[in-house]
């Protein structure tokens, strides 16, 4: 019995020497950006396709069992909680990435649950992005010209 846990012990000791190089334990700190990595295309025939990490995300907490709480750049938290394997650290490509204030709100929430971690965001950005021209209908786009031409636009009146 005893040789037998010792051949297992050295197995595993070997395995850990020869992929030390592949095998990485990332410990995420709240505030860090992380990517999750999109397990849903595993099954799918055309995973060549499809990306494999989705966007960043902001670590909220660790939880006991080593998953994460993350939440969205806007501040919008995940409802399901990731697990460990899926995420990697985000690595900028083009600058700095500037967090909104109100996500300090979501990282210095004092809960493990994360329904209780919603937050309520400024309604400025959104204001700046809304269009509050006319009101536009297009006739005669189809699915194949959709983006390629417009028959027909016109304005309708509010």
């Amino acid at each position: 019995m005893h040789k037998v846990s010792a051949e297992k012990l050295a197995e595993l000791k070997r395995y850990k020497e020869k992929y030390k190089h592949v095998i990485k334990n990332y410990v995420f700190e709240p505030g860090t950006l992380v990517q999750v990595q999109n397990t849903t295309i595993e099954k799918s025939l055309d995973w060549k396709m499809k990306p494999r990490y989705h966007r960043p995300y902001v670590v909220v907490r660790r939880m006991k069992g080593s998953s994460y709480i993350v939440a969205e750049m806007d501040g919008t938290v995940l409802k399901e909680k990731v697990a460990t394997f899926q995420v990697v650290p985000h690595k900028l490509r083009y600058g700095p990435v500037i967090l909104p204030a109100d996500l300090q709100k979501v990282l210095d929430a004092d809960t493990d649950q994360p329904d209780e971690l919603e937050v309520t965001m400024d309604n400025d950005i959104e204001d700046a992005n809304t269009y509050s021209g006319p009101d536009y209908v297009f006739y005669g786009m189809g699915s194949r010209d959709r983006g390629v031409r417009c028959q027909g636009l016109k304005e309708t009146k509010t």
